[in-house]
């Protein structure tokens, strides 16, 4: 077992990568959020941001929500908006080109257990998005 004292410990921490400068509150709140996919990203830019500009009152968020599906089981949905009447809440799954059969599982499910929200699967392939509409299983 190594045992360092305290000198050797500061020693070691001095030898570590620099400590970054603390990023201000105020540009915490205007940082873009950090998607898991570049696809993801791509939809936020080329569909969500024009989507939000052409109306004064829609809004979408990125994994708002995480829907509990059954014991043990979640949904974290990649993106939720809200149209111009505020009982308009559509949820996106994100998808590249290939899918696994297995990754609509819980999208489906979502769509079966709440049937008053619209569930799509919005899929970037032959550089364009393809949309469609997940119903029940």
């Amino acid at each position: 077992m190594l045992r360092l004292t305290e000198e050797q410990y500061q020693a070691y921490l001095r030898q570590q990568a620099p400590p970054r400068a603390p990023v201000p509150r105020e540009a915490v709140r205007l940082m873009v959020p950090a998607y898991r996919s570049k696809t993801e990203a791509r939809f936020a830019l080329e569909v969500l941001e024009p989507w939000q500009r052409s109306g004064p009152s829609r809004a979408w968020w990125y994994e708002p929500l995480t829907l509990i599906l059954a014991p043990g089981v979640r949904y974290t949905v990649d993106f939720m908006t809200v149209g111009g009447d505020k009982d308009d809440v559509t949820f996106y799954e994100v998808k590249g080109a290939w899918i696994r059969d297995r990754a609509l599982v819980k999208p489906r499910l979502a769509a079966a257990l709440f049937p008053h929200w619209q569930f799509y699967l919005a899929q970037w392939a032959k550089q364009a998005w393809e949309y469609r509409l997940l119903r029940s299983m």
